[in-house]
């Protein structure tokens, strides 16, 4: 089902769906729920002019889970659509892959067919040669031969009310397509894909070169892909994606922006993935919290971080149907982390809603907050919670994978900071449990 474009909601039950903090922003709802961060904003026209400039580069954009890495992709394909240079391909492989199972192999597979499927939808005609190149390699992949025929019935039926699919897209690549769209909810389509790509991946390499050739002879712009998902996965599994196969993930020939774990930023092993890419740019937490009593410098830092949140609450929901210390507390207990904050209001404005009243009050975020510091105690182990009081005291921490610290980082309960300095903290929903 289509989903509706965000406005500012103006009741708590209108406020609902806005706060679905499982749900990215869309290009239409930037210019009005989108909050624009000077940090971010200047990374962001950094890389702009960087992929316009240097052809092809590899980009590793991380960052905490929640802390705005999808919103900032989207922000920056809006503005790479704007390029004369470059032609956008924006996906997520949480719609497609299974982070439980995850190979560089399904990733570039799945970019293949997002490539497609955009020449596709955009009546995007790269001619016969292409047509034939891709016949010949979407062939060669046994489960691709074996579900052409079914495939091609599928997908013609989908599109035949296309106006203006064009005609290089055969009955092979269709079939490709709907194959590739199995990877993440069939295992055994997922396992023999892996079997039949893998060890002829310079052909796959050869198919991107061949496409974003194709698609520069064209249209005269060169292929960007960003694709978003990739830091979700587990710390072993990214290991297993960026440390191991790195290399794979690095040689395609065309731009590509990764979201990527802020786990592996600090491990021991990061000194060895980040050769493989152009740069890393990290996507900072909104700043609300000082390593020391802050100066008057620092204090005008936190003010800007803790009132720019509050923004990317009130953009969602009418500032009127919180109380300023709700707010206050809402801002605060998430650690700078936006989606914690945002999943924070809506678990608060349910309870004022079960209490019948129209705002949300300070007692209705305690309330929240207690919950979400539940997920904290039944998660944490007892060498996780020693782990953290030492992280608390020293506010640094050991990046040896073995070291524990990773996993913290990863789930959120350690917090990454930085006001002109690295350091750590616990997040501030989990310190009491210390």
């Amino acid at each position: 089902m289509p989903t509706m474009t965000m406005q500012q909601a103006q009741t708590l039950r209108g406020a609902i769906p806005n706060l679905d903090h499982t749900r990215g922003l869309e290009i239409a709802e930037l210019d009005t729920i989108y909050v624009v961060r000077p940090e971010v904003q200047d990374k962001l026209e950094e890389l702009t002019i960087q992929l316009e400039l240097q052809y092809p580069c590899k980009i590793l954009l991380t960052g905490h889970r929640g802390v705005g890495k999808s919103s900032a992709l989207t922000y920056l394909s809006k503005q790479l659509q704007t390029s004369s240079k470059l032609w956008v391909v924006h996906f997520s492989i949480l719609d497609d892959l299974d982070l439980n199972d995850l190979d560089y192999v399904d990733i570039m597979v799945l970019m293949v067919a997002k490539i497609l499927e955009q020449c596709r939808d955009q009546g995007l005609d790269l001619g016969t040669a292409i047509q034939k190149r891709l016949d010949v390699w979407s062939s060669d992949i046994e489960i691709v031969r074996e579900n052409k025929e079914s495939s091609q019935i599928a997908v013609e039926a989908k599109t035949e009310v296309s106006v203006g699919t064009p005609g290089w897209l055969s009955s092979s690549v269709k079939a490709f397509l709907s194959v590739s769209g199995r990877i993440g909810k069939e295992s055994e389509t997922r396992k023999t894909i892996r079997q039949e790509v893998t060890p002829k991946y310079s052909e796959l390499l050869g198919i991107i070169d061949d496409l974003q050739q194709a698609i520069y002879k064209t249209i005269n712009r060169q292929l960007v892909c960003l694709i978003d998902g990739c830091d979700k996965a587990s710390v072993e599994a990214s290991e297993k994606l960026f440390y191991k196969n790195g290399h794979y993930l690095s040689i395609p020939e065309c731009s590509i922006v990764y979201t990527f774990p802020v786990a592996l930023q600090h491990s021991k092993e990061y000194n060895q993935i980040l050769p493989y890419f152009t740069e890393a740019i990290p996507i900072p937490n909104f700043k609300t919290q000082s390593r020391k009593t802050p100066d008057p410098a620092e204090q005008q830092r936190l003010r800007n971080g803790i009132a720019l949140l509050k923004e990317v609450i009130t953009k969602r929901v009418n500032p009127n149907l919180l109380t300023q210390p709700a707010l206050e507390k809402i801002v605060i207990s998430s650690g700078g982390i936006s989606r914690l904050a945002i999943k924070l209001t809506q678990m608060a404005a349910l309870k004022a809603l079960v209490a019948k009243t129209d705002k949300i009050e300070e007692h209705h975020v305690d309330a929240a907050v207690n919950e979400e510091r539940k997920v904290y105690q039944r998660m944490l182990t007892v060498k996780q919670l020693d782990l953290l009081r030492k992280a608390r005291d020293e506010q640094r921490i050991d990046p040896d994978s073995e070291s524990g610290y990773l996993d913290l980082l990863h789930n959120l309960s350690l917090i990454e900071y930085d006001n002109g300095r690295v350091w750590y903290a616990v997040h501030p929903i989990a310190a009491p449990l210390l």
